[in-house]
């Protein structure tokens, strides 16, 4: 069996790494997959964000060939339907709001988690505030405030769909154990460093 975990770490800077050389310890589980995998340390992002870089991580293309920043062109093949194509079970795990399966993400992969279809009640009213509030009305500035008083001192975007790492990668595990000895492609993408 040959399986590909393929990780992503939104905000991640390589030289912020324990296998890159960083003096402290802040990445000791990616440290040790890296002893027994590969890693690239030649590579570059094509764009300055989530919605720039992430076409051309999962097509191979450079910008000006993938189709545009808002989703992942039908013309380009994505890892996961190349993997999937070759007989790989392919699976996918994240929770950005970039990424979603209506951008085209979730092509080639057998099942594909982006959070969007459970958000929480919280995601839903913030939601329902930004749409149906008047934005310079009392209410709305009071809510937003509060909203931006606890993502700074909770050290997150509260309402937001991001599920933090621990969750992420149980249901890829749960995934990964399911495929009944099948070859897997497996990406996830973290958030909680962002």
């Amino acid at each position: 069996m040959t399986d590909i975990l393929f990780i992503t770490v939104d905000s991640l800077r390589a030289d912020h790494v324990g296998w890159h050389g960083y003096e402290r310890n802040t990445t000791p589980q990616l440290d040790e997959l890296a002893a027994n995998a590969h890693t690239f340390t030649n590579s570059f992002a094509n764009g300055c964000g989530t919605n720039r870089s992430f076409p051309s991580i999962m097509t191979s293309v450079y910008p000006n060939m993938h189709g545009g920043y808002e989703r992942l062109s039908e013309s380009q093949t994505t890892l996961a339907e190349a993997f999937r194509d070759t007989g790989y079970r392919t699976g996918g795990f994240h929770s950005n709001p970039y990424l979603l399966g209506q951008y085209g993400y979730d092509r080639g992969f057998d099942t594909f988690y982006d959070s969007n279809t459970e958000t929480s009640t919280l995601a839903r009213l913030r939601q329902w505030v930004k749409d149906t509030l008047d934005h310079d009305g009392v209410v709305f500035r009071t809510l937003d405030w509060a909203f931006g008083a606890s993502e700074k001192k909770a050290g997150f975007n509260p309402g937001t769909p991001f599920v933090k790492a621990n969750e992420l990668t149980d249901r890829a595990i749960n995934w990964a154990e399911d495929q009944n000895g099948d070859d897997r492609f497996l990406w996830v993408h973290y958030m909680d460093v962002h």
